[in-house]
């Protein structure tokens, strides 16, 4: 609490915002949630850490040397422009837009995603629960999860079409879950999805996943679609 009010304290919104995910990357381990689950389990016989201020400072410093390893290589010609919003309506976005879209949707049931985020929504001031109501993939343990997933996804396909220039590549990177015991081929299902609303795929490739921590997907399909 008392590193958050100090951070908070910062002028700099860009220094303030550096600290705050600096903040957020220590939570869990600061705590007594058990770093063997990705949803947040506690862990009662878990240790309190000594010194959570020599964490946050260690986590603190390894973010600024990548701010600062980053902006020696990259390019000041190029200056990326992040948007915030909803990939369900992209309204502020014009029709054929953009030459390439890359989308790593969310893997239904796989990773709960709100739920991992716990801690750091709640300290930061987000209600954990509305998010999870609102977020694709989304009330996992619904048993009409899978069809709010691909309900959601035909919205977001139809806005990457709509933005997407004619001729131009989307790429889809997404994983197979186990929903409520069962396999969901997401791979075919949003190929078929894309197809039928006017993106052509053109490729695949399957390769195996490096993080597995966070869920339970072995594999994951890379799938290049055209306009």
């Amino acid at each position: 609490e008392i590193i958050k009010k100090n951070i908070e304290k910062i002028p700099d919104q860009n220094i303030s915002d550096l600290a705050l995910v600096s903040f957020s990357e220590i939570l869990r381990r600061c705590s007594k949630a058990s770093s063997s689950y990705p949803n947040l389990m506690i862990d009662k016989k878990r240790k309190p850490i000594s010194s959570v201020m020599k964490v946050f400072e260690r986590r603190l410093e390894v973010n600024v040397q990548s701010v600062i390893e980053f902006s020696k290589i990259s390019n000041s010609k190029y200056i990326p422009k992040i948007s915030e919003g909803d990939s369900r309506n992209m309204e502020k976005f014009k029709e054929n837009t953009f030459d390439l879209v890359i989308c790593h949707p969310p893997y239904v049931a796989a990773v709960p995603y709100a739920e991992f985020l716990r801690l750091s929504l709640m300290w930061l001031g987000h209600d954990p629960k509305y998010y999870d109501s609102i977020l694709i993939g989304g009330k996992r343990t619904s048993k009409q999860v899978l069809n709010r997933f691909m309900i959601s996804m035909k919205e977001v396909l139809k806005e990457i079409r709509r933005v997407l220039k004619k001729g131009k590549i989307c790429a889809l990177v997404i994983g197979n879950p186990q929903v409520h015991g069962e396999i969901a081929e997401l791979n075919k299902l949003l190929t078929d999805l894309s197809e039928e609303i006017g993106l052509k795929k053109f490729f695949d490739v399957k390769r195996e996943r490096i993080n597995m921590r966070k869920g339970r997907v072995k594999d994951e399909y890379v799938i290049l679609f055209s306009k």
